[in-house]
């Protein structure tokens, strides 16, 4: 099972995701707000990340950036989620440091398989069981 912290200030988002990582067996966490995303990435080590582009109080390339330059935070894996799909929108996303990016809307089934490709590069083996549910 992996820990995964979902940053999103849409509600429906971090809802929708919340329920699909759940039921693929993960431990999730969320937040609304990009401030807080270090302080909670450096305290509860989650595996990996799901990142909104753009959030209220922060551009989601910044924060992915902060993640990246922090020792304890660096190795975390960071998928971009963003609606902005622009060259120079992903060419920001890649520069700050993200790991792989996912334009809204999406597939579930191809996040959660992005999610799972990079937990497994850290290690952690997905729950026994898993697997993508085909109603995704």
């Amino acid at each position: 099972m992996a820990r995964i912290l979902i940053v999103d200030d849409e509600p429906n988002y971090r809802v929708l995701l919340r329920a699909c990582l759940e039921r693929a067996g993960h431990e999730v966490l969320d937040l609304a707000r990009g401030a807080e995303v270090l302080e909670l990435a450096c305290s509860r080590k989650p595996d990996a990340i799901l990142l909104d582009f753009d959030l209220p109080d922060s551009f989601g390339p910044d924060v992915c950036r902060s993640l990246k330059a922090n020792a304890a935070t660096s190795s975390i894996p960071v998928i971009m989620v963003t609606g902005r799909t622009g060259e120079q929108d992903r060419v920001d996303c890649f520069e700050a440091g993200a790991d792989d990016l996912v334009g809204k809307p999406f597939s579930l089934r191809e996040l959660l398989l992005r999610v799972r490709i990079l937990v497994q590069r850290n290690g952690i083996e997905p729950p026994q069981g898993y697997r993508l549910d085909p109603a995704w």
